[in-house]
């Protein structure tokens, strides 16, 4: 099933992914620090767990391999958002003057579809990309929870053992309505044959090798420090629509339309919010 996505954000950041591709940001980066997190306390409820396997491949001092698989655990959990990348999308059927309000203000949404993004993306790179755990789908949707704490047991261990982390957020960003392409910096490096912020190659799977084109992926520095990455993708295919709020910046979304040889609808939104309409 498809459905409406949007992108809001600054006018320079919509030249930029013009110009290099869908942005992934660093996870670690997000202002919200319960991106990806999971307490501490909660890792003792996987010890039920731990015990079957344990019991089945047959460990004598039960109490210590809990506690050492607990702790491995919870240490390849906490860690694994500092190299998850995301790409981050809205669902609605129709503009969000809060979405609008919260990341674009002054700038531009694109109006897209989960069919289109996906399309959008080269064939030959679907494969860096991480699959829902619970569809399959490149494309993740978001799961609310009043707090990580109370999550139940079961669906704890689906999260844990899948790395499903980063598709757990707060209930208080629940409008956010939130879903999202994602891209673990590990496998990028395995597949890819490139280094992010790694200083060790990984060899013996070259079988599996994604050969890069030029451009495919394009890293975003700040004074040097990598926070993440631009993943190419057809322009045309993507954005269905751009829209603004107000004529200020409708010359400038125009000239970069016809720069970068698209022809999307674009939609003008009154200042008021009461109104809009489409210019050809």
């Amino acid at each position: 099933m498809t459905h409406s996505l949007y992108n809001y954000m600054p006018l320079k950041y919509f030249k930029l992914i013009l110009e290099n591709g869908l942005y992934f940001r660093f996870q670690r980066l997000f202002r919200d620090k319960c991106e990806g997190y999971m307490p501490k306390e909660k890792f003792d409820t996987l010890d039920p767990f731990l015990f079957d396997i344990a019991t089945t491949i047959g460990v004598d001092n039960k109490i210590d391999a809990i506690k050492n698989a607990r702790t491995l655990v919870y240490h390849a959990s906490t860690s694994r958002k500092n190299d998850i990348l995301v790409n981050c999308w809205h669902q609605n059927s129709k503009f969000s003057r809060k979405m609008w309000e919260s990341y674009a203000s002054n700038g531009v949404y694109i109006k897209t579809t989960s069919t289109s993004l996906i399309s959008s993306i080269p064939k030959h790179l679907h494969g860096i990309l991480e699959e829902d755990h619970k569809t399959g789908n490149l494309l993740h949707e978001i799961e609310y929870v009043d707090n990580h704490v109370e999550i139940p047991c079961q669906k704890f261990i689906d999260i844990t053992i899948n790395k499903g982390e980063h598709d757990i957020k707060l209930r208080k960003h629940e409008s956010e309505s939130e879903h999202r392409l994602i891209i673990d910096e590990t496998k990028l490096n395995v597949l890819t044959g490139s280094i992010i912020n790694k200083d060790t190659r990984v060899t013996g799977l070259e079988e599996h090798r994604i050969e890069l084109e030029e451009k495919d992926i394009i890293l975003n520095k700040n004074n040097g420090v990598i926070e993440g990455l631009y993943l190419k993708m057809h322009r045309p295919t993507l954005i269905e629509e751009i829209g603004i709020v107000g004529e200020k910046n409708l010359s400038v979304v125009q000239s970069l339309s016809r720069e970068f040889n698209i022809n999307p609808k674009i939609r003008i939104i009154s200042e008021d919010y009461s109104s809009c309409r489409l210019v050809k």
